[in-house]
């Protein structure tokens, strides 16, 4: 994934402070990561609302290019995809975009309807579709079916996972744009460490 860098977030030029973008979460099927009260908080109250906005900047540029469906995926659950997805729609939605965001497995049963309806209405969708990676190889027909209906794909992990090399070119190779990667943070986890010692 080192090669996705060069096209999103280059991980070393990311301020400190986006190392607390993305909190550790427990995957217990709760759609948004983010505090309701914060979701509501005007736009100006967050001060991390710059590294939001360069997020959505590189989002809008694939937009003018065509590519109005990203799915923001990963390799495991709980790496903050839906943190992720929420945040980068408030920003968008703050530069004038009428955003979607969709929830849910492409798997389920009329997801792919709702993402039709939502593109129809919509000038960008953010679909959070779980994770497309799981360990072991990777499975273009399983691929493809998981990211039909998407212009692009954005990689998250956690900046202290392993890389995963050949993502690019996978999503790449199923007829998707990577847009590129974005690397979170676990406060947990740099807690944990810090107690280790």
């Amino acid at each position: 994934m080192d090669l996705l860098d060069r096209a999103f977030v280059h991980h070393a030029n990311l301020p400190s402070a986006a190392t607390d973008l993305v909190e550790d979460e427990v995957d217990l099927g709760v759609e948004p990561l983010v505090p309701a009260h914060e979701l509501d908080s005007p736009a100006a109250a967050d001060p991390r609302d710059a590294l939001w906005d360069r997020l959505a900047g590189e989002v809008e540029q694939a937009v003018w290019q065509g590519r109005r469906v990203i799915a923001l995926t990963a390799a495991e659950h709980g790496v903050g995809v839906s943190t992720i997805a929420v945040g980068l729609a408030r920003a968008l939605d703050r530069r004038g975009h009428r955003m979607a965001v969709l929830h849910g497995s492409p798997l389920k049963p009329g997801y792919h309807d709702d993402l039709f309806e939502l593109a129809a209405t919509h000038d960008v969708v953010l679909v959070d579709p779980g994770p497309w990676f799981g360990p072991g190889r990777l499975r273009r027909e399983r691929l493809a079916r998981l990211s039909q209906g998407c212009d692009a794909a954005i990689i998250v992990r956690r900046e202290s996972a392993a890389e995963m090399p050949g993502v690019e070119a996978a999503v790449e190779a199923v007829g998707l744009a990577c847009l590129g990667e974005v690397l979170t943070f676990s406060q947990a986890a740099a807690v944990d460490a810090g107690n280790a010692g």
